[in-house]
């Protein structure tokens, strides 16, 4: 966000300034909460942008986990039924047989 405040002709010095001050305060969500009709509020479009670059960020490193734990759970549900198939040895009772070893 800093980076598209300097490229940026359409803030005075002034403005610049007070947005440079809530920034080093708060970040970008401190500049959003700041009132339009104040100095540094003329940057609101800045942190809009900035915040939404987050959020998709946010996103995609949420769903990535999100679809490889599920891969994970398929994969090792996989693996347990082909071992549950498996019959253990049982006694002429009809009891399964405990072995050791």
């Amino acid at each position: 966000m800093t980076s598209a405040l300097a490229a940026s002709s359409a803030l005075n010095a002034e403005s610049k300034a007070a947005v440079h001050e809530v920034l080093g305060e708060g970040g970008p969500l401190a500049q959003n909460s700041v009132p339009a009709t104040s100095p540094p509020g003329a940057a609101r479009a800045y942190a809009l942008d900035a915040l939404g670059h987050g959020y998709a960020i946010g996103f995609v490193v949420c769903g990535s986990a999100a679809l490889f734990s599920a891969l994970l759970v398929v994969t090792a549900l996989r693996g347990r039924t082909a071992q549950d198939d498996t019959a253990q040895p049982e006694d002429a009772a009809g009891r399964t047989s405990l072995t050791t070893g």
